[in-house]
């Protein structure tokens, strides 16, 4: 159940101005970098309702931590300086060390360079410049209302503004298409949980429901304050909430990448080991605390089980990632969606068909018509 909050306090949300694209700031773009500037600065006066979740995971550990203890690492987050690839209209590259804030004040003929891996998703301290951002734009309820109750139901266009107007002209990607995807997966994650907290900032039981209609948050459109607190009070609702928490409850692993995704872990231990590293391996690291020890004792078992396997299988470039690694002969089946030690993005139909095709390309001619 929602905390109840003694205090209810005004919000300082996203603004509800609209916007449109060129090559030179137009007013409406300044209004909505305005927007987000004022967002930032009210996160980091800790009056802002910010979702810095964990970017690509399903296993979230903030249920152990403390709500002082999430808001300051939230905080630090924001003074955060990612070292990035900036490249001009020219083609002229060069190093920069920025903060979220300053995405907004990028001259307008230079781009933020974002890599990908091989399953398409960002890595790199450009991922997290560009996970911060996308933090922001999900709180911005004129371009994501707050009242739509599925993201499917959130009309296209406003989709397709933020990407070619808004996060296209501030960052490159070597296929626009593919990450495209991630992107929205992405944002539709920070834009539930946003709904979320504030929910969970603003309830109070004791209340009418038109007395916590009353109580709209600053920056908030009435009417979709309205209509959001009419859907939360919806038994539907109720009992979702209480489906999503039994389901937390099962969660009884957590990670220790904190808002590190999975895949930027992955590059950096491939730097740092000067080879290709599986998810089984990625698993193990991230479930560690950092004197070495494994963060519970399911993990530990878990963990032991996965070592024995590894063990027992020659570890091969085509067991990487596959079915029958050792996570997968451990864990068994993937569950829709998401594919265990990979983090957030991946599913197990691009995963494991993207991984043959890969094993396959390795192999002799006459080898590859057999299979």
């Amino acid at each position: 159940m929602p905390r109840v909050k003694k205090n209810l306090k005004k919000s300082r949300l996203g603004s509800e101005q609209s916007y449109t694209s060129s090559e030179t700031p137009t007013e409406e773009q300044i209004l909505l970098t305005e927007a987000l500037e004022e967002t930032v600065q009210t996160i980091h006066s800790g009056d802002q309702l910010h979702n810095e979740t964990v970017e690509e995971t399903t296993h979230s550990e903030s249920y152990e931590n403390s709500e002082q203890e999430q808001s300051s690492s939230r905080r630090k987050k924001a003074r955060i300086a990612w070292e990035v690839d900036v490249m001009s209209e020219e083609g002229t590259m060069r190093k920069k060390k920025m903060k979220t804030i300053e995405v907004w004040s990028l001259p307008s003929d230079e781009r933020i360079i974002v890599p990908l891996d091989e399953y398409d998703v960002p890595i790199c301290d450009a991922a997290a410049l560009l996970t911060g951002i996308l933090a922001e734009l999900a709180q911005l309820t004129s371009s994501f209302p707050i009242n739509y109750t599925d993201w499917r139901h959130v009309p296209d266009q406003y989709k397709e503004d933020i990407f070619s107007k808004t996060i296209m002209p501030k960052f490159h990607f070597q296929d626009e298409e593919k990450v495209k995807e991630w992107i929205f997966k992405n944002i539709v994650k920070k834009w539930k949980d946003f709904k979320s907290k504030l929910w969970d900032e603003f309830y109070d039981p004791s209340l009418s429901r038109d007395e916590l209609i009353s109580n709209c948050p600053t920056g908030i459109h009435r009417d979709q304050w309205s209509s959001f607190v009419i859907y939360r009070l919806s038994e539907k609702s109720m009992e979702m909430c209480r489906k999503n928490a039994a389901s937390r409850k099962c969660q009884t692993i957590p990670h220790t990448s904190g808002s590190k995704s999975f895949a930027r872990r992955r590059a950096e231990m491939e730097i740092e080991l000067g080879r290709k590293v599986g998810r089984s391996e990625v698993w193990l690291d991230t479930h560690k605390k950092k004197d070495g020890t494994y963060v519970n004792e399911a993990a530990k078992n878990i963990s032991e089980k996965v070592v024995r396997e590894m063990g027992q299988n020659s570890y091969s470039r085509s067991q990487l990632v596959s079915h029958d690694d050792a996570l997968g002969k451990v864990f068994g089946k993937e569950h829709p969606g998401r594919v265990r030690g990979m983090g957030f993005g991946p599913s197990p139909s691009n995963v494991f068909k993207s991984s043959t095709s890969r094993v396959n390309t390795t192999l002799d001619p006459p080898l590859m018509m057999v299979k």
